[in-house]
């Protein structure tokens, strides 16, 4: 939404012979239709065959409910990388004690090897049988942060 208002906001002769045509494919009115019938009533027919303010007000509205979609992922991950981040301060903090331990011939201590496990993110390429089973954003979370509870020893970070 954001892009397509500031498109027509950019047009100084916006209404003063200048106009905007908004062309929507099928595939993307059928996504509009599917994505507002719980909040309008049915919408039939082709928008051809719709009043103009209707079908512009419904291509706004699906714009917005998609913002606020986009928002929403944004907001989730940014609350699991703040998760991570009370752990990776803590491990980085042990990183930083026990640089030394880091050299070619001898082997870093156990809680120096689990600080630097923190930072890797294994890559994978097995596909799983099953599909997962959808699950609440604050289960999630909540499994997340009891996952990794062992690397937080500071009283700041238990808070």
């Amino acid at each position: 939404f954001r892009d397509f208002s500031q498109g027509a906001y950019r047009m100084r002769g916006i209404g003063h012979g200048q106009t905007v045509h908004v062309l929507v494919i099928p595939e993307v009115y059928d996504l509009i239709t599917r994505t507002l019938k719980g909040v309008r009533a049915a919408i039939t027919g082709l928008p051809t065959e719709r009043p103009v303010e209707d079908v512009l007000r419904d291509v706004t509205a699906w714009l917005l409910v998609n913002s606020i979609r986009s928002e929403h992922t944004q907001h989730n991950q940014l609350c699991l990388q703040n998760c991570a981040n009370v752990w990776r301060k803590e491990a980085f903090a042990v990183l930083a004690n026990r640089i030394g331990e880091f050299k070619v011939a001898d082997k870093p201590s156990e809680p120096a090897l689990k600080a630097l496990e923190v930072y890797r993110e294994p890559v994978t390429f097995a596909i799983a049988a099953h599909v997962p089973q959808p699950r609440m954003f604050s289960e999630s979370v909540k499994a997340y942060v009891e996952a990794n509870r062992h690397l937080v020893n500071s009283d700041a970070g238990r808070a």
